[in-house]
């Protein structure tokens, strides 16, 4: 793919996206394979952080540059005009 110089670890001027997950609050029971249980058991709630291009993004489970609430209010905005513009068009002319 041509971007190993820019990817694969974590290293002062390569894209960081990674999780910071608190080994304390797993909540998924016995621990016997890491990988697996970051995979499939752990939930939102075990994330401490989440890091995208190396810029933290999300601490506590709440995001840091993004109100969601006018997130929320702008996508459900967007769907209703959608469906407003193709309730309109499947509509028969009078």
């Amino acid at each position: 793919m041509g971007v190993a110089k820019d990817v694969g670890t974590l290293e002062v001027g390569k894209f960081g996206d990674f999780l910071v997950v608190d080994p304390a609050n797993f909540d998924t029971g016995p621990v016997f394979d890491v990988c697996a249980t970051l995979v499939f058991a752990c939930k939102i709630s075990n994330l401490e952080q989440v890091y995208v291009g190396g810029e933290r993004v999300v601490q506590n489970g709440q995001p840091l540059k993004h109100n969601m609430k006018a997130v929320s209010a702008d996508v459900h905005a967007r769907v209703a005009a959608v469906r407003a513009r193709t309730t309109a068009a499947s509509s028969p002319a009078p």
